[in-house]
Order: C-alpha cells, then sequence, then structure tokens
C-alpha cells in the first residue's frame, strides 16, 4: 500500500520522522522516507525563536564564528548552581522575545575550566557579553537592574550606525584583539584529547 506523504498532516510526518530516526534505518524507511517532504520544524513567528543551549567553549567558538555579520549575539554566563542565575532567566528570554533580529545563548559553565572563565572575564555568576562581528561589544556582570543594563546595551548597539561601529573598534582594538585571541586559545585547549 503507498501512501502520499502530502496527504498526511504535519504532525505525522513529524512522528514518522521521528520514527525513522530511532529506529535504525531498514528497507522500508529509507524507501519510504525519499517521498517524505522537507519540512521546517521552527516555527516563523519572532516569539519562537530558541535561545541556543551551550555547554562547551568549543560550541561557543563557533556560534560566535556563524554568527551573520552585524548581528547581535547575547551570551549569558550561568551554572546550574546559581539561584540568581535561574532568576533573572525570564527577563532574558522576554527580550529573546522582544528582540527577534538579536541572537539570545545560555552557556553553562558548571563543568567548564575556572582559569579559562577568568581569562574570559567570567568571575561570577550571571555574565552577559554582547557580541559582534565575532568581537566583544560589552559585558556586565551586576544583576541589579539587570533588564535595564541589558535592555539599554542591545538598544544602544542596535542604534549605532556603521561608522559608529567602525570608530568603536578603532577605540577598542586592542581589548578586542585580546579578547578573540583568549578565546581561540581556551577553543584550542578544550579540543585537545
Amino acid at each position: 500500500m503507498m501512501i502520499s506523504s502530502s496527504k498526511l498532516p504535519k504532525f505525522v510526518l513529524l512522528g514518522l520522522y521521528f520514527w525513522q530516526l530511532t529506529s535504525g534505518a531498514n528497507a522500508f524507511t529509507q524507501e519510504w522516507g525519499k517521498n517524505l517532504p522537507k519540512i521546517s520544524l521552527k516555527s516563523s513567528s519572532p516569539e519562537a525563536k530558541p535561545i541556543v543551549s551551550m555547554s562547551r567553549f568549543v560550541e561557543f567558538a563557533d556560534l560566535i564564528d556563524n554568527t551573520p555579520e552585524e548581528q547581535l549575539l547575547v551570551v549569558q554566563f550561568t551554572s546550574r548552581y546559581c539561584k540568581a542565575c535561574q532568576r533573572i532567566m525570564t527577563h532574558y528570554k522576554k527580550l529573546d522575545r522582544k528582540e527577534p533580529k538579536v541572537q539570545f545563548a545560555v552557556l553553562d559553565c558548571t563543568k567548564m575550566n575556572h582559569i579559562s572563565l577568568k581569562k574570559l572575564g567570567v568571575t561570577s555568576f550571571p555574565v552577559v557579553q554582547v557580541w559582534r562581528d565575532g568581537k566583544l561589544v560589552s559585558s556586565f556582570r551586576s544583576i541589579e537592574d539587570y533588564s535595564k543594563n541589558l535592555n539599554n546595551i542591545v538598544k544602544t548597539c542596535k542604534r549605532r550606525s556603521k561608522k559608529g561601529w567602525e570608530k568603536f573598534w578603532e577605540e577598542n582594538a586592542a581589548q578586542v584583539t585580546e579578547i578573540v585571541e583568549i578565546l581561540e586559545e581556551v577553543k584550542q585547549r578544550e579540543l585537545k584529547p
């Protein structure tokens, strides 16, 4: 019996994809899977944009490298045991929904090397860093007025013109270069067997 995949509801197709992935590929799933239409699991609404969750420096460095030019990347450094980090996540999620053109991420540092974290300026939790064009733009660690500080940083970064960014990079070239080099060093250390 041949079933046309175009007539199946989306939730049935998702179930079939999941079944195919988890059950191991056999002749039936391989053959039938060729006829499945490509569907996107991402919603087109800005509210559904996920916050990227990471637990390794390599993932963090890759995210910075793969963030499109001129897009802001806001990264919150947290620990599973940090109560303040847990409290402020609601503010972080609200800003994520409010700012669809900004990529938000959370880096769980619970099992990370503390020396490497210190080199990146993370000495306590939570720490928020804002990146643009692969370079650190801003960093803060205060939980007092957290939401206000984060909102102001994002607004300032979004308003800055191209010439304003060029001037910013010139004025902060040494610090920007240093943090990028440190991040690369930390990434390489994590990749060593």
